[in-house]
């Protein structure tokens, strides 16, 4: 089944009762509500999702707290991965309450990031050995295996915050019948890599954690030398709850998919075997391009 992420709309001047009626007419019959919606905005948008678009995916933390409206929004104002014991506690309380409104919109998953790796953020010396040239080369895997190196002997900290964390919202999400996608990340210093997904998984084996994809992150770690995208799907795309669809430029996400560099064609059966598709696009992207993205998708599965 096929979605939309709200994120598309941000900026716009739509307001929240028009966006399950403008997806349902785009040819999405489900939302993923994101967590730039505010609880205003969710009050607005309850009586049109009868009409329109169902909603089928939360993006935690949602709806937007109102103690972070101030700055511009973030998935994770609060960090479940902390070792600060009160900012964790802020975390999980936010993911529960997460957890309960998405089960009150009678939604299937919540997605949830969780956290970092307390590291320096080596994003920009990735990007430049990328635009270099260099991340497979030979230098550039010599860099990654030092960072790994790092990685490895300060994570441990915020894992086990992790996995602190998870217990109690594990426990919500069985009590309410909502399943929680884990998200493969962005940059590399973020929670969880490769192995952690796995761990994590096995941790929680029989609860209600799965895995979520995000084709768009794996592209530009790929792009970087961390990883490859075929190496996520392999590993644990039978564990896959669903995933983000959209594409990449350079190192630049949130495109439509279909109109980057994402061989989404090498992908195509992992694609077709995921429950949920949620289109996650950037509002700069117009209706008709939203539009030719979903026909493509549609016509290569």
């Amino acid at each position: 089944m096929f979605g939309i992420s709200t994120c598309w709309w941000e900026g716009k001047e739509a307001k929240g009762d028009s966006i399950p009626l403008e997806a349902l007419d785009m040819g999405f019959e489900k939302l993923e509500l994101d967590y730039r919606i505010t609880k205003e905005a969710l009050a607005q948008m309850r009586p049109a999702l009868k009409g329109g678009a169902q909603v089928l995916s939360v993006h935690h933390v949602f709806p937007r707290p109102q103690s972070f409206l101030k700055g511009p929004p973030v998935a994770d104002p609060v960090s479940l991965s902390s070792t600060d014991k009160d900012e964790r506690a802020e975390a999980v309380k936010l993911a529960i309450s997460t957890i309960q409104h998405a089960h009150d919109l009678e939604a299937k998953a919540v997605v949830i990031h969780l956290g970092k790796v307390d590291m320096e953020d080596p994003t920009d010396r990735l990007e430049e050995n990328s635009k270099k040239g260099l991340s497979w080369a030979e230098e550039g895997q010599r860099y990654i295996s030092e960072l790994r190196e790092v990685r490895n002997r300060k994570r441990q900290k915020n894992l086990d915050a992790v996995l602190f964390s998870l217990e109690s919202i594990n426990k919500e999400a069985e009590k309410r019948d909502i399943l929680l996608g884990i998200e493969n990340r962005l940059h590399f210093h973020e929670i969880p890599d490769l192995w952690e997904i796995g761990f994590i998984l096995e941790t929680f084996s029989g609860g209600n954690l799965r895995y979520w994809h995000d084709t768009g992150h794996a592209h530009v770690q790929e792009k970087l030398g961390i990883l490859y995208q075929r190496e996520l799907l392999e590993r644990y795309g039978s564990q896959m709850l669903g995933l983000h669809l959209h594409d990449v430029k350079e190192l630049e996400d949130h495109y439509p998919p279909g109109q980057g560099e994402v061989d989404f064609r090498a992908l195509r059966e992992h694609l077709r075997t995921a429950p949920i598709k949620v289109f996650e696009i950037r509002s700069s992207a117009t209706r008709k391009e939203v539009l030719e993205s979903l026909e493509f998708i549609h016509d290569l599965l």
